[in-house]
């Protein structure tokens, strides 16, 4: 497991995590006594029972059990500092910031306002969508960061509304009377459309309900039962595991960046603090991307945004195949794409067949030198925008000759292909066309121009100027089976046992080795019979034909 796991955005569209981050190194014992040496030792650097985890401890955690945007926390949204001249500290509001905060993100942006009068409960560039936790980074210092929490007015409004607070500070940090503060502002601050729809409450703690908010990614604050000066706290809690087999929670413990990953001991607690939002979300597609793998989301009765995968993979031979996580999308105008070189634990090595077809918008697509193929169509419409081989000077003969069907320009290590020296090349036993060595663009792609020369009954020689020089079998059609279509020579298809069946104890009979569109079949000698109704197909040259089987048979040309 990565030391780093908990800068890690969450696992997308998912329920809470549930997974084992014990290192692989090590034995579930090995991992228990060394926690048990650290665990004897947190009691030295914070209260009894709880204690800062470290990157190794934090990889010992088991059945961990994570809301789903954890992240969240780890980043540390802005909360304030305990207020000045307080005896017992401002922890319970600095909770319940935290909370409020976290649902004004992530369920309703109308909680809480911007401004009121002259007051700024958020900052100017709050919500910004590319500071969004799921975007990995590193947490912000100090206080945390504006763009994703609450700016210390929101804070200071709550203390102002709590009728039970004293100065100094004394009392009034119970979880009821904080609740109540709570409740005060939504009545005087939320959009009144969404009041009714806000609920907060305060109650002993109860597992199975803590359980239950954070099975529904919802974090909960909790408090400690000891009313021991200074061993009293409370906090908010975004996860659930077992350190060195003692049950506790993983919480963000108010003290700034240095206290996002906390671990505290279950038998400790014994407050709780729940809110939830009923306002229904739905989101769509905005058309933005952000910092390259994400998509934006957006409910726009909520305001609230989202970030969601903009490329899915398919582990193919080599590494991964990667196309639009979803082809309805439409990105934005002036979108510059940029191909990953490694994602979802592989390298990019292949763009798929019409990966990103019909992205208009486009201005410019940078595509990685660990793509070695690209396949057909995977560019078509794509608005003429510049396509970058990175670091290459030529493209591999991997890429499908279709792969740029638009002819959009293409730079290879920043200079822009000429396409000189276009050649008339054959594609396939159907196509050719006009094909750049340099960038594989190919153009004036058309059906082949053969000339037939009859060589057998069973075959005859394709020639094109493009080069392809083939021998093929004969094309008959099922009214006139004894004479080509194309070169117009005798063709023999023999006798046909009953149902085309390979057992007819006839010599010299053929049998059907392939059946292919409406009624046309290959024979076994290699001649293929066309139906009346694919004849139109044929003629057009648009009937999908089975390549023959040179192992079939083996007639001498």
């Amino acid at each position: 497991m990565d030391a780093n796991i908990h800068l890690k955005p969450p696992i997308k569209e998912t329920s809470p995590r549930s997974v084992s981050v014990m290192k692989k190194h090590e034995t579930q014992s090995q991992c228990a006594h060394r926690l048990r040496v650290v665990s004897e030792l947190g009691n030295n650097r914070g209260k009894p029972d709880d204690y800062p985890l470290t990157d190794d401890e934090f990889e010992c955690l088991t059945n961990l059990n994570l809301i789903e945007n954890y992240n969240y926390f780890l980043l540390n949204p802005k909360h304030s500092n305990h207020l000045p001249g307080s005896v017992l500290g401002t922890c319970t509001t600095v909770a319940a910031q935290l909370l409020v905060g976290y649902h004004n993100y992530y369920s309703d942006r109308r909680i809480i306002p911007e401004t009121s009068g002259n007051i700024s409960f958020l900052a100017e560039d709050y919500g910004n969508i590319n500071y969004n936790p799921t975007i990995e980074r590193e947490p912000v210092a100090n206080q945390g960061c504006e763009k994703i929490g609450t700016l210390d007015a929101f804070f200071n409004k709550l203390i102002d509304l709590n009728s039970n607070i004293n100065n100094p500070i004394n009392s009034g940090q119970d979880m009821p009377s904080v609740v109540n503060s709570v409740k005060a502002f939504f009545d005087n601050y939320s959009e009144p459309t969404i009041r009714d729809n806000l609920n907060i409450s305060t109650e002993l703690y109860n597992e199975a309900e803590v359980n239950f908010e954070l099975n529904n990614n919802r974090p909960v604050v909790l408090g400690y039962g000891s009313l021991i000066p200074f061993d009293f706290h409370v906090f908010i809690a975004y996860g659930k595991a077992e350190l060195d087999g003692v049950t506790g929670y993983l919480v963000h413990y108010g003290w700034g960046a240095s206290s996002t990953r906390y671990f505290a001991k279950e038998s400790a607690i014994a407050f709780q603090m729940r809110m939830s939002v009923g306002t229904p979300q739905t989101f769509t597609e905005t058309g933005n991307v952000v910092a390259d793998i994400y998509r934006e989301q957006k409910c726009n009765t909520t305001g609230v945004s989202k970030l969601a995968p903009l490329f899915s993979t398919t582990p193919i031979s080599g590494g991964q195949s990667i196309s639009l996580a979803n082809g309805n999308i439409l990105l934005k105008q002036g979108t510059s794409l940029n191909i990953p070189s490694s994602l979802n634990g592989g390298n990019v090595v292949k763009l798929a067949n019409e990966a990103f077809k019909d992205q208009a918008r486009l201005v410019e697509i940078n595509i990685p030198s660990t793509v070695i193929s690209v396949g057909t169509n995977a560019l078509f419409n794509t608005g003429g925008a510049i396509i970058n081989l990175i670091d290459r000077n030529s493209a591999p003969q991997t890429f499908s000759y279709n792969w740029n069907p638009s002819n959009n320009p293409v730079k290879l290590n920043g200079v822009t292909c000429n396409h000189t020296n276009q050649t008339l090349v054959s594609l396939n036993d159907t196509k050719h066309g006009m094909q750049c060595p340099t960038c594989k663009t190919t153009t004036n792609i058309e059906n082949h121009n053969h000339t037939y020369t009859w060589r057998s009954k069973t075959r005859h020689r394709a020639t094109c100027a493009c080069g392809r020089n083939v021998l093929e079998g004969h094309f008959v059609s099922s009214s006139n089976p004894s004479t080509c279509m194309l070169c117009g020579g005798p063709a023999d298809t023999g006798f046909i046992g009953p149902f085309g069946d390979a057992s007819s104890p006839l010599w010299n009979t053929n049998y059907v080795v392939e059946y292919f569109s409406n009624g046309s079949y290959l024979l076994s000698n290699g001649v293929y019979v066309i139906s009346d109704a694919d004849l139109d197909a044929f003629n057009s040259g648009t009937l999908d034909i089975p390549k023959n089987n040179e192992e079939i048979y083996n007639y001498c040309c």
